[in-house]
């Protein structure tokens, strides 16, 4: 039932067209049935993406604040790819139906013939999110986040009809900035919307996660150990989700990379999930690992804050200093060579210790794992690739092959040369950063089309993606799968071909003979 009423007001809000009358900064507070305050945001005014935002709370609010600061270039205490993943909401959004898996694309065409809905235009098909921080977007888990997204979803057609005909002005809808402290708020009462106002939760500073306490049974073989050798540590967050079980929503991990000065030896510490409601788990397996090697560092050092609450209570419990310093240049240099050498068609976090040359014991389970892995891999994909209207080229690739093997045979297929940035949008979206993967210059090392291999992006008959080429110029080929093969089919090759491709670069002395 909460996905009728879920339907029936997402198509009802799709109506309105609220997003052509405010922006995703213009947002607005709903009373929810629960008393709790919801506060939405509208996007869509740039023509890409619609959709609604509901933040519930104060920490839903400050996560709709930490996006806003770091798009404004305001806030610098977390690096941006990892700021996106710090979002908490519950979202509407309305989809290109490439972008749906099968039994989605069913379950909505279903909906819309038996209530006389037509799917028009190019952003049709509403989809519903969990956004959690540090886990990637999910379906919603429970009847009460689809009736708080229901009620958000009912403000919002009440908004656009207050709206009708009337300024946003004379609602005090004015966009969000730094010093906004007061914004309308709807509540429904005995059926009918009363629109009121709300102040904003204050600002607060960041607080990192802190270890509460270093167990003795852990720290007590450092005390007498050797002391050894200047630690430079940086809490890494892994740009990579990992599932732990088929109910568990994917998350990203946290590593902790701690390089010696001079040595450069890398200790190995076992990376872990959630690690903003545990620190604790964190801290013990470097202990741990530091026992394992019969040494207590002689200090730390670190260059961010949150680092440092990781580190500081535990260097005070061992009597060393624990240092704030600019530059970690071996820490540096190490966390971009581990990254690239990260495979992420293996099991990443058993990947990451045997990079890290730990050596575990692998059950059977994770065999299992490997070998459906490697089934994957040796299939093969035939990719329609677009260009404009009549120009496509018909794509064999392997899935052991990679994003940037894919790339390489786009571009040769139309005949480009190699000579500007380029990124893969699997969920269909321009600019998305729900599910991209750009070259490594661009992306910092991290999900990088060099490492993903083709068998792991989830590519099924009928996906389509969006391959960009060049950002200044902006090609963009439309890419469908057209089915998939078993076996390895080596190197890419172009089955079928259709229609001459443009010409890269304007021939600028022909126009200028013209002229």
């Amino acid at each position: 039932m909460g996905l009728e009423r879920l339907y029936e007001l997402a198509f009802q809000y799709k109506k309105t067209k609220l997003w052509e009358k405010i922006s995703d900064s213009h947002i607005f507070a709903i009373r929810l049935s629960d008393k709790q305050m919801g506060y939405i945001a509208v996007t869509g005014a740039n023509g890409e993406f619609h959709g609604i935002s509901l933040y519930i709370g104060d920490q839903g609010f400050r996560s709709f604040r930490t996006m806003w600061e770091a798009e404004k270039c305001l806030r610098f205490d977390l690096p941006y790819s990892e700021t996106l993943m710090t979002l908490k909401c519950l979202q509407c959004t309305f989809e290109k139906k490439d972008g749906l898996d099968p039994k989605t694309h069913e379950q909505i065409k279903t909906y819309a013939r038996s209530h006389g809905i037509r799917l028009a235009g190019k952003y049709a098909y509403p989809l519903f999110w969990k956004y959690e921080p540090y886990d990637i977007p999910w379906h919603l888990q429970t009847p009460q986040e689809e009736e708080w997204l229901c009620q958000a979803l009912a403000a919002a057609i009440e908004m656009a009809g207050f709206l009708e005909g009337t300024s946003r002005q004379e609602f005090d809808l004015e966009a969000y900035c730094d010093e906004t402290t007061e914004i309308p708020m709807l509540e429904e009462r005995g059926g009918a919307w009363l629109l009121d106002k709300t102040k904003l939760p204050s600002k607060e500073p960041v607080i990192w996660p802190k270890p509460e306490q270093c167990h003795e049974d852990v720290i007590a073989p450092l005390k007498n150990a050797k002391k050894q050798g200047v630690w430079q540590c940086g809490i890494v967050r892994v740009m990579e989700p990992v599932q732990e079980g088929p109910d568990t929503i994917p998350g990203f991990p946290v590593m902790l990379l701690a390089v010696e000065e001079g040595s450069r030896h890398i200790l190995p510490v076992m990376p872990v999930m959630h690690y903003e409601e545990n620190p604790d788990a964190l801290l013990d397996g470097m202990l741990k690992a530091f026992a394992r090697q019969g040494v207590c560092p002689e200090g730390f050092k670190v260059s961010d804050e949150r680092t440092m609450a990781f580190v500081k209570g535990c260097a005070d419990r061992l009597g060393i200093p624990a240092a704030m310093v600019d530059e970690l240049p071996e820490l540096w240099e190490a966390r971009e060579d581990f990254l690239e050498k990260v495979d992420v068609d293996e099991d990443l976090l058993d990947e990451i210790m045997d990079l890290l040359q730990l050596s575990e014991k692998k059950g059977g389970q994770e065999k299992k794992k490997k070998a459906e892995r490697k089934k994957t891999a040796d299939e093969s994909y035939v990719i329609s690739v677009s260009l404009g209207k009549g120009c496509y080229r018909h794509i064999r690739i392997s899935g052991k092959c990679t994003l940037w093997d894919l790339h390489s045979a786009i571009l040769d297929a139309f005949e480009f040369f190699d000579d500007h940035a380029h990124a893969f949008f699997m969920d269909n979206v321009k600019w998305s950063d729900r599910d991209s993967y750009y070259m490594k210059e661009v992306a910092d090392g991290q999900r990088t089309t060099e490492k993903r291999r083709i068998g792991s992006v989830g590519l099924y008959k009928g996906m389509a993606f969006k391959y960009i080429f060049d950002f200044g110029d902006e090609w963009t080929f439309q890419c469908k799968v057209l089915r998939t093969e078993p076996g390895d089919s080596g190197e890419p090759q172009v089955i079928k071909m259709k229609g001459e491709a443009p010409a890269q670069y304007r021939d600028w002395d022909e126009d200028w003979d013209e002229e």
